[in-house]
């Protein structure tokens, strides 16, 4: 089963981000975590990112790849919500942009995308230029 964010507001006003239910359903600490993003324009892109998942707190850090990220036209920041993945609901959404030290609530709309795209081989060619093994990924607490 897939759910997705529809953004409706700030810079990614119109895109929706598309996960599997089944991605949270366990514990996990940096993991790397890809999923498809729908632009504005129909058009499917890719976000990088490593996902925690603590309970039903998830935090996605796309800070991480910034080469692939902005080739894909995706912001760098971080994403954490509250997912109940048996009533296929998320709640508390918010947003810290890179440059910013605000945590913002995003005004979202929760979709039921049918598809889910398969991941290119220009993705994986993409993190294959990243040199992640250098940084320091912080794990969040539950809240």
């Amino acid at each position: 089963m897939n759910i997705g964010i529809l953004w409706k507001s700030g810079s990614s006003e119109g895109w929706i981000d598309t996960f599997s239910i089944s991605d949270f359903k366990k514990d996990c600490i940096n993991e790397l975590y890809i999923h498809p993003v729908i632009s504005k324009g129909e058009k499917s892109t890719f976000a990088a990112c490593i996902k925690t998942v603590q309970g039903s707190h998830v935090c996605l850090d796309y800070r991480p790849f910034p080469i692939t990220n902005e080739h894909e036209d995706i912001l760098l920041g971080i994403v954490e919500f509250k997912i109940d993945v048996k009533k296929k609901k998320i709640s508390k959404f918010t947003w810290q942009d890179i440059n910013s030290s605000i945590i913002e609530e995003v005004d979202y709309q929760q979709t039921s995308p049918s598809r889910k795209p398969k991941i290119p081989q220009r993705i994986y060619n993409l993190l294959a230029c990243e040199d992640i093994d250098k940084l320091d990924f912080r794990v969040l607490n539950a809240q």
